[in-house]
């Protein structure tokens, strides 16, 4: 079986201007969906004779979605067994190729893939995004961060019983000022002040003396990584004092397993990409009326 995963689409070098209102989110988003092109390719920054390009690509005018096909190719070798010769022979290959199929629903700036061994989710992502960047330059710099199963995430956290590290990177949202503006708050203003893309933290305590796990800042990171606003990872012990460590990127991601005879579907993962929007167009929105009770109780 074969996994499929889903990833949240953020502009990042214009993230300020679109929240000043300097910049609109809907017309970047379009120039998005009609820039993406079969034309832009990219070299491996660790292997010069790996290119990287699309392929197939589908745009739905209609539901503003768009289908293709992300490819790597290369010059390799081909191997066979000679049974007159019971020996192996090696060929060259020209144009070897691995491929990953993909559907981006604009609208909810939602992502769905299925990754393969020889081209993994991470390698996806980069170069996903430093496409986009190449057929877009004027959108700037672009972010995906893979989105977390809020449900799986919130039970996992509270497997922690003594919290003694938390460690996060912040993605500001395209559209959600209100979430990102609520952190502010706790962190200060200038950190807005300083026009940065993405903030890290670390917080640490120790076994005797733990982090306070209902702390608001802490809550306030866990709540971000379930909206795909922040990476996190927390490390500590749970009830029975056995170490337990959480990471968003690896542990409580949303994915549904595909069978192997649809991973380069398109149409397979366009549905799957569809119900995974929904899903987390839903997550958010529950994180929303949640930090609205809380509000309503302090």
């Amino acid at each position: 079986m074969a996994t499929f995963y889903t990833a949240k689409f953020n502009f990042n070098e214009k993230i300020h201007k679109i929240r000043e209102g300097e910049e609109n989110l809907a017309e970047l988003l379009e120039k998005v969906f009609t820039g993406i092109n079969q034309d832009a390719r990219i070299v491996d920054d660790k292997d010069e004779e790996i290119t990287y390009k699309f392929i197939q690509l589908f745009h739905d005018q209609q539901d503003y979605v768009l289908n293709g096909t992300l490819v790597k190719y290369y010059d390799g070798i081909n191997s066979h067994y000679d049974e007159i010769e019971d020996d192996v022979i090696d060929n060259p290959a020209n144009n070897k190729a691995d491929y990953v199929s993909f559907s981006f629903d604009i609208h909810k700036e939602v992502i769905g893939f299925v990754p393969k061994q020889t081209f993994t989710k991470e390698s996806f992502i980069k170069y996903f995004t430093l496409l986009v960047e190449e057929c877009v330059p004027e959108v700037g710099n672009v972010v995906l961060i893979l989105i977390n199963d809020a449900g799986q995430l919130e039970e996992k956290f509270k497997r922690i019983k003594v919290l003694k590290e938390i460690e996060v990177s912040l993605i500001p949202s395209n559209s959600d000022q209100k979430s990102i503006g609520e952190l502010l708050e706790i962190l200060g203003e200038d950190v807005k002040d300083t026009n940065a893309q993405n903030l890290k933290m670390k917080l640490t305590g120790t076994i005797k003396e733990p982090l306070k796990k209902n702390s608001k800042l802490i809550n306030e990171f866990i709540s971000l990584a379930k909206k795909a606003y922040a990476k996190v990872r927390a490390i500590g012990r749970d009830d029975n004092g056995n170490p337990f460590e959480i990471d968003s990127e690896k542990h409580t991601l949303l994915k549904r397993p595909v069978h192997n005879s649809n991973r380069n579907s398109l149409p397979v993962i366009a549905e799957l990409t569809e119900e995974a929007g929904k899903i987390y167009t839903a997550q958010r929105a529950n994180e929303v009326m949640r930090n609205e009770r809380e509000e309503g109780r302090e």
